[in-house]
């Protein structure tokens, strides 16, 4: 035994000097430069993006020696989150009631954003009535309470239209269906005076009316007072010879020669005009077809007088109340919008809770005449709460209300209409951070509309106060008015004008009962209304980790005297973007025209996208790892002697953690060369990968540039040291409040090539 260790160890001496000198031969590169000298025998040529192949020519090699590195895989992206679009959470209120929803918040959920919300509309006022049933006597006072409260611009004071004449009250203005003008209001197919048009000594060119058209003025003016005005008997009309010019006529003259109309009902159409010249004034009747030019020549005036005479009533006064105002409203906010995400987001666990607001309540009816109505009640709030898993409120947002409107007043001496519900402003809207925390305002997108005031008519129907007008989806419907039939204020369907206000109501008259009148409520304003939109996405799937590559020496490789060879190095594999594979690493070889052989170590394999979760129960199935990349079938040709084989590890399969609910991306796989794959997004590895839970980047998986690749020194490759090179990227993570990161790109290879001459 002693003996053969001691001729070993003399061989192995002898061959030293020999090993040196061949170490320090040339070696000639195709397209580098022509013939380079290398002070250790030694060239490696790294992959680099302008530089994946390199032509070489030996010459008096004869035996050479190459290190192939392939290129590592790159890891898989993670895959989007599966998104259910357009989830809606809502409350409505259709009555006076509030009505509540509650969601329990899952990780799933985002981009909320309120879609619309809206409070209950105010009630509307109570309706009031003042019926008078006496009978009215014609005086010089009483005809004087008929005023206009106008003061005539030619000499009267125009205080009063009616005068007292034998004991009838008489019109002293023209009443005329047609010619309306400034001195006139149109009313019922006819002209009522507006002011006091009494002689001015200039003309006053009265419009001629029929017989019919007569009456209808009158009847007008009844409806306009509420007393039981006609036209004056032929009787009637001979009072007023001696009274012309306190009835305002129209003429100048002394003279007076009045005719009267004989009332013929067969003639329909037969004039009934007071006229007047230069040299008298009539009352005449005129068949329709005898009108002309002439008969309304200049200096003509016509004039309708009206009168009323003892048992006239005044009986009827109809008083509406105040409609009510409509809640403002929320449509569109981002900043209240992130603040309520952010809060929903960070509470899963929690509820969220839609309190829509109930309408407010019209007001009552008054009693009886002469008395006050009720006024409506305020629409109810509506809030939107967000609370923790321990059930307290981290988050709260108001919309206030509609006001009420207020009740009409039978009491005051010509009654009292109510007053509107008036507009909620826009900064009235709210937010606070626990259920009673200080309120901090913010503008609503909508005002709350205010409603109509109420109204009072004389023997006739006022009409209600209108409930404000409700914002929803920006439509004009107006809000609730009277009910025609009892004059109660109706209740409007929340879901086509949430938050409007309740109508008011008002007063008919009416035989159907013995007090000769109905008086009505308000209405209820409309209900709240909420509605949230959101989505949900569910957990996304990571990616698997690049497979590393392997690494092969080849020695005493045999190329003859001269010998042109092939260097091919591996690019490493690109990382896959989201929802995407990585791509395999790519293969190094070398190919020498001295023998027929490819030697090729392949690249490491693309790591594997996975699958998203498809619902709220389900999981994510991770992608899987790149295989490693195979040595064995191309280097296993070459004699057990002359080679040396390290295979690089598989990639890391990603993975799902069910505590803190992320998606980790595989690590790259280990290469040949002893180089750790690079980490995969949010993975951690004792003395490998620690995740700052901070970076913005931390779900991207890590990966390499050639830049990162170090070849072998000449020392290291006869200690079996090759560098730094072919590792696998690691694969994608995902983190619900970052999303979902790419892959990462594996390492590039590298060849290597030593000789020595051998003249054999």
């Amino acid at each position: 035994m002693l003996m053969a260790l001691l001729v070993v160890s003399i061989l192995l001496a002898a061959l030293a000097p020999v090993m040196t000198r061949k170490m320090n031969e040339n070696i000639v590169i195709s397209g580098t430069g022509g013939v380079v000298k290398n002070p250790e025998g030694y060239q490696c040529y790294p992959y680099k993006d302008s530089l994946n192949t390199v032509d070489m020519s030996l010459k008096d090699v004869y035996y050479a020696n190459f290190i192939i590195a392939s290129g590592g895989g790159g890891g898989a992206g993670a895959t989007s989150q599966k998104v259910l679009d357009n989830q809606t959470l809502s409350a409505q209120s259709t009555n006076t009631a509030n009505v509540s929803k509650t969601l329990t918040i899952t990780e799933d959920m985002d981009e909320f954003k309120i879609g619309f919300m809206t409070a209950g509309g105010g009630g509307g006022g109570g309706g009031a009535v003042k019926y008078i049933n006496t009978t009215f006597t014609p005086s010089a006072e009483n005809c004087k309470n008929y005023g206009t409260g106008k003061v005539d611009t030619v000499g009267n004071t125009g205080e009063n239209f009616a005068t007292y004449i034998n004991n009838i009250c008489v019109t002293k203005f023209n009443q005329s269906v047609s010619g309306c003008n400034g001195d006139y209001i149109a009313k019922n197919n006819a002209c009522i005076a507006s002011k006091n048009t009494a002689y001015d000594y200039h003309g006053c060119n009265r419009i001629v009316c029929t017989y019919k058209q007569a009456q209808d003025a009158c009847n007008a003016l009844k409806t306009s007072t509420g007393s039981n005005w006609r036209l004056p008997t032929r009787d009637e009309l001979s009072l007023f010879i001696s009274n012309k010019y306190a009835i305002s006529l129209c003429d100048g003259h002394n003279s007076a020669n009045y005719t009267y109309c004989n009332y013929d009902a067969t003639q329909t159409y037969k004039p009934y005009w007071v006229h007047g010249n230069n040299s008298n004034l009539r009352l005449d009747c005129v068949a329709g077809n005898q009108l002309s030019s002439s008969a309304m020549s200049a200096g003509t005036y016509v004039s309708t007088r009206c009168v009323l005479g003892s048992g006239g009533v005044k009986s009827f006064t109809s008083i509406s109340g105040g409609g009510g105002g409509a809640s403002p409203s929320v449509t569109s906010n981002n900043v209240i919008n992130d603040e309520l995400n952010t809060f929903i987001k960070n509470n899963a666990g929690g509820t969220i809770e839609l309190t829509a607001g109930g309408g407010g309540t019209g007001g009552n009816a008054a009693s009886t005449t002469g008395k006050k109505a009720s006024n409506g009640t305020a629409g109810n709030n509506s809030i939107i709460r967000i609370k923790n898993k321990e059930g307290a409120v981290v988050f709260k947002i108001t919309v206030p209300g509609g006001n009420f409107g207020y009740a009409a007043d039978g009491t005051t001496t010509n009654g009292t209409g109510g007053n509107k519900g008036g507009a909620k402003a826009l900064n009235t809207c709210f937010k606070q951070y626990s259920e009673t925390g200080t309120a901090a305002a913010f503008n609503c997108t909508n005002t709350g509309k205010e409603g109509t005031n109420g109204a009072i008519k004389l023997s006739g129907i006022a009409a209600g106060g209108t409930g404000g007008t409700s914002s929803y989806t920006g439509s004009s419907t107006s809000g609730a008015g009277y009910n025609s039939s009892n004059g109660a204020g109706s209740t409007l369907s929340s879901g086509s004008n949430p938050g409007a206000g309740g109508g008011a109501g008002r007063s008919i008259e009416t035989t159907s009962n013995t007090n000769g009148y109905i008086i009505g409520k308000g209405g209820n304003g409309s209900g709240g209304f909420i509605k949230l939109t959101y989505k949900r996405k569910f957990a996304a799937a990571p990616g698997g980790g690049g497979g590393g590559g392997s690494v092969a020496k080849i020695t005493n490789l045999y190329v003859g005297k001269e010998s042109n060879c092939t260097l091919v190095i591996g690019k490493g594999g690109n990382g896959g973007n989201v929802d995407n594979n990585g791509t395999d690493g790519g293969s190094s070889s070398i190919k020498c025209d001295s023998d027929s052989r490819t030697f090729i170590v392949e690249g490491g394999k693309g790591g594997k996208k996975g699958t998203a979760a498809q619902n709220q129960t389900s999981n994510p199935t991770p992608g899987t790892k790149g295989a490693l990349g195979d040595a064995d079938t191309y280097i296993y040709a070459i004699d057990p002697g002359k080679r040396e084989i390290k295979k690089g590890l598989d990639g890391k399969d990603g993975s799902y953690n069910q505590l803190t609910k992320q998606g980790i991306g595989g690590r790259g796989g280990t290469s040949g060369t002893g180089t750790k794959g690079a980490c995969g997004g949010l993975y951690e590895e004792e003395n490998i990968c620690k995740v700052d839970a901070t970076a913005s980047d931390r779900h991207i998986g890590k990966g390499f540039t050639y830049e990162n690749i170090i070849t072998p020194s000449s020392s290291d490759v006869q200690n079996s040291i090759y560098g730094t090179s072919s590792a696998g990227g690691g694969g994608g993570g995902w983190e619900r409040l970052i999303g979902p990161g790419k892959g990462g790109n594996g390492l590039p290879g590298y060849v290597c090539v030593y000789w020595f001459n051998n003249n054999e």
